[in-house]
């Protein structure tokens, strides 16, 4: 039995490391980025980065959608508190970090 990784997490994980650098290239970014800020959503993706990291889950055969990559950043945050205060627009993204 094949079981497909259904978030970008165990997505990325699944991948061997010489695809982890094609992957993180391909996102244009570094495995260095994706492995201590967004596979622990620590960070949310600017758009240009989120476009890009959709494009090579799309390359790499990723099976979950767009929107489940959205919202693995969105509802599995570090800092759940900060997260939901930037999404309300109450803080900017520079003050969730400075408050880290």
């Amino acid at each position: 039995m094949n079981i497909q990784p259904t978030d970008f997490k165990s997505f990325y994980h699944s991948l061997d490391a010489g695809k982890r650098k094609d992957f993180a290239r391909a996102a244009g970014t570094t495995t260095g980025y994706i492995e201590v800020h967004l596979v622990r959503a620590a960070r949310i993706p600017r758009k240009e980065t989120m476009d890009a990291l959709w494009s090579a889950c799309e390359e790499f055969g990723a099976t979950f959608s767009r929107s489940d990559l959205i919202q693995f950043f969105f509802n599995s945050p570090a800092r759940p508190e900060l997260a939901e205060k930037e999404r309300a627009g109450v803080i900017s993204r520079a003050e969730s970090k400075e408050s880290a």
